[in-house]
């Protein structure tokens, strides 16, 4: 993908009455280069990818990020989702990491992502700065997998009740939780019954369950079903809450302009938007659904370093 940004694009903006500051449209920007370059491994292998959330929304509704958002998201079937980490492995420029589960110990979550340099240091900071339209911070792209799901109703609801119960052990066992661990314990019991699995006492059973609810999630293929989800989003909610659509949804696919570049997008974007947000999802609500901006306790860090 050819990326071209002007240096006027950094000016800080108002879109639908929110400011838009120019740290944020060079983090949109550092996120597009990212972008970028998952869309030229994308395109040298036949790999299908597509925005989704909020990027959707921002394509559709902004024609680029929603102005209150300050991250990407794309979505690819399970079976891309896998060649395009088996490649990203070998072709990715110098300077660019995976972060994952199976990149970084007891990272439990599912989601993967694509970044700049997550290593900190000054050199890491300056190199930023220099390749990344000065944003100094890490920035990246996540990307989520999609599995076909279970059509019929029993068979789904075990397929997301063992999904919920991975969830539960999972959170017993991260440190900020503070859950006691005689309660960690009996969920890892109640796995390995479940699932005819040991799960070793040491320092990695968050990897160690990363490892298992992945596999969970992709244990249907094409054969078995034509309805796709993120398989552990919005679990625990009801099955109406968790976005099952037809894998043509995620196959049949148009591209959008978003900001500078254009962004693949479902040709149904109005169901899965529908699904998505509700019928009303031209219509702006400001809602930031984590710390905005993201930056913003690394600001503080790295002030704190002397790094920025």
């Amino acid at each position: 993908m050819k990326l071209e940004i002007d240096e006027s694009y950094f000016k800080k903006e108002v879109r639908n009455d929110f400011t838009i500051d120019e740290m944020m449209k060079r983090c949109w920007a550092a996120s597009i280069k990212v972008l970028s370059v998952i869309d030229d491994i994308c395109k040298n292998n036949d790999i299908k990818y597509s925005a989704m959330y909020g990027t959707l929304l921002g394509a559709v509704r902004h024609h680029g990020f929603i102005p209150w958002d300050d991250d990407i998201d794309i979505v690819m079937l399970r079976a891309d989702y896998n060649r395009f980490f088996s490649k990203a492995e070998k072709v990715l420029p110098e300077g660019y990491d995976v972060v994952s589960y199976k990149t970084i110990p007891n990272y439990w979550n599912l989601v993967s992502r694509v970044t700049n340099r997550i290593e900190l240091s000054q050199e890491t900071v300056d190199w930023r700065k220099k390749n990344f339209y000065g944003f100094p911070f890490v920035a990246g792209v996540d990307i989520f997998p999609l599995d076909f799901i279970p059509e019929e109703e029993k068979e789904r609801d075990f397929f997301y009740n063992i999904m919920n119960i991975l969830r539960i052990t999972t959170e017993c066992f991260r440190k900020e939780n503070n859950i006691p661990m005689e309660r960690g314990e009996y969920m890892l019991s109640q796995v390995e019954k479940l699932l005819n699995v040991r799960i070793e006492r040491n320092d990695l059973i968050l990897t160690q369950l990363a490892y298992l609810n992945d596999s969970v999630c992709a244990t249907y293929g094409p054969e078995d079903s034509d309805i796709v989800s993120v398989a552990f989003d919005n679990l625990g909610k009801s099955i109406e809450s968790r976005y099952l659509m037809p894998v043509s949804t995620y196959t049949d696919l148009i591209d959008m302009d978003f900001e500078m570049i254009t962004i693949p997008v479902s040709r149904n974007y109005d169901g899965l938007l529908t699904t998505l947000f509700g019928k009303d999802y031209m219509t702006p609500v400001r809602y930031i659904n984590h710390n905005y901006p993201y930056y913003k306790p690394d600001e503080k860090r790295f002030k704190e370093m002397g790094l920025i």
